[in-house]
């Protein structure tokens, strides 16, 4: 079977997944992976998700099970998955730091 060639303009797909977004009509729901994705990201690009959600807000929901779900990691100290990252990086760094400090030879 052969699927006919399908050419997509990025530019002109974003343009419409943004004006969806940004319409009053468009209600956005939030999965757990959203929450976790915020521990994996910088803290300027975290402030900017924050920011454009105070500006969608009223259409904005984070289901009553996904909350539960990210909660029952977090109290149960299984929260790797979302810190993980931030562990790695954390340990590289640190790394890095103590090759830094050695004297060369």
């Amino acid at each position: 079977m052969k699927f006919p060639a399908l050419s997509i303009d990025l530019k002109d797909y974003e343009r419409t997944l943004y004006d969806v977004i940004q319409s009053d009509d468009c209600v956005i729901f939030f999965d757990t992976n959203i929450l976790s994705f915020l521990y994996k990201i910088n803290e300027s690009a975290r402030q900017e998700f924050y920011a454009w959600i105070q500006t969608i807000k009223h259409r904005c929901f984070l289901p009553k099970w996904n909350a539960h779900e990210y909660m029952k990691k977090v109290t149960a100290n299984q929260d790797d998955e979302y810190l993980g990252e931030l562990k790695r990086v954390s340990e590289t760094v640190k790394a890095f730091g103590n090759y830094r400090d050695k004297p060369v030879s």
